[in-house]
């Protein structure tokens, strides 16, 4: 890093490092790189404790391997609002965060040892609720730093336009609660690339929620490639959380491996009291691609769903998804399915390959949920599903152990 560059703050200048809470020092730093009209914030290699850190429209906040931003554990600590954030940046341009370095947010010490379920820990009463948080930012960068044991969401952008996240590592404990790693929520034009992603819940998860956002902002425009994933939960999400659409997305080239769903599209009207909150309509889900996919050690390849538990008026819909290229080995079975009045429309696989190896106790066919955990004995299993078009497809069940009942298995599909 040169340091002479004009617009250059070093954050010891301004008193970081030297002991006991840093969030004054840097955020000084960053306030005074700003008033300049920007530049960037260097962070040397060092530890500094820091609460709520707000970013600046065309600042660059930058870690130098070594640099650890280390959130505090008092919450008095964090702003922002439900419970804060620990890096914030709110109706910004052009602002940064890069480097070697690595913000840590200290999952841990915002959890209980008790478990809510078989995958998550019990969260404390007060946590923060993003180790980074940007909303209503413009032509944003994240590229090449470390983001490990967030509390809770680790990237979340909320109605943005143009982000470039690149080369990020996140690593979260597999059993930390909601620790997703990338967030996108009602943003356009964004790309993901060459990230590592290991986390407590969805490694990659496109949202819309309009309500979260104040405003019907669409999810869209997103590309995301040669990204490595492992979840406790979902590797890729598109859906479920929101009523705004999400349309005119890619996927390519990710390796996801000791994840519970590989591919996960859902269109819900949840029952659930808090997801309703959220979720009034259902999201349109519309023209998303998926090629070059492997996956291994997955216990659901695919699980696309309409559903509407309320049985209330939808808007919600799943229609033109494409996967092509791709390769799994698999405990469980893939399942798409739409409704009766309210079918998937235009699902297209080609060049997949998928071996089930796990072992099932019942035969019957069980209804879905929004977590896809319902056993089905099918290796794919289709239903209510309109212009579905399965073009050099095979699922191998040679493995497979117990009561299953066939590869492939449709009903009320109409084929292209």
């Amino acid at each position: 890093m040169m340091t002479g560059e004009s617009g250059f703050v070093d954050v010891c200048a301004h008193g970081a490092g030297r002991g006991g809470l840093d969030t004054r020092a840097v955020q000084s730093a960053i306030d005074a790189c700003a008033g300049r009209g920007g530049g960037t914030v260097y962070v040397p290699p060092g530890r500094y404790v820091c609460g709520t850190i707000r970013l600046a429209s065309f600042v660059t906040l930058h870690l130098e391997a070594g640099a650890v931003l280390e959130g505090s554990t008092s919450p008095g600590d964090y702003e922002g609002g439900e419970g804060g954030y620990l890096i914030y940046g709110e109706d910004l341009d052009g602002a940064a965060l890069t480097g070697r370095g690595t913000i840590d947010g200290r999952g841990p010490s915002w959890w209980t040892s008790e478990m809510i379920n078989a995958t998550a820990l019990r969260p404390k009463a007060a946590r923060p609720r993003a180790l980074v948080y940007l909303v209503n930012c413009r032509n944003t960068v994240v590229r090449d730093v470390s983001l490990v044991d967030s509390p809770f969401f680790t990237l979340w952008m909320l109605g943005g336009e143009g982000a470039a996240i690149d080369g990020v590592r996140i690593a979260n404990p597999r059993n930390g609660p909601n620790t997703d790693g990338i967030d996108v929520d009602c943003c356009r034009d964004v790309t993901i690339s060459n990230c590592r992603i290991d986390a407590g819940d969805d490694c990659i998860a496109l949202k819309s929620n309009a309500k979260w956002l104040g405003r019907r902002q669409a999810c869209e425009n997103v590309v995301v490639s040669n990204c490595v994933l492992s979840s406790s939960t979902c590797a890729v999400r598109v859906g479920y959380e929101g009523d705004a659409p999400i349309r005119n997305c890619a996927f390519s080239n990710l390796a996801i491996t000791d994840t519970h769903i590989g591919i996960d599209l859902v269109s819900i009207l949840p029952a659930d009291e808090q997801a309703a909150r959220y979720i009034q309509e259902g999201v349109e889900i519309e023209n998303v691609a998926f090629s070059n996919v492997v996956m291994d050690r997955a216990q659901r390849p695919i699980f696309a769903w309409v559903g509407n538990e309320t049985g209330g008026p939808m808007r919600g819909l799943i229609a033109d998804v494409a996967i092509r290229g791709l390769t799994a080995r698999a405990a469980g079975s893939s399942y798409i399915g739409g409704l009766a009045g309210n079918p998937i429309r235009g699902f297209r696989l080609s060049d997949v390959r998928i071996e089930v190896h796990g072992t099932i106790e019942s035969a019957d066919v069980a209804v879905p949920d929004v977590w896809g955990s319902q056993p089905v004995p099918f290796g794919l299993y289709c239903r209510h599903v309109e212009g579905l078009t399965l073009g050099e497809v095979k699922v191998d069940m040679a493995s497979a152990r117990g009561p299953w009942r066939g590869d492939v298995h449709c009903e009320h599909v109409n084929t292209e």
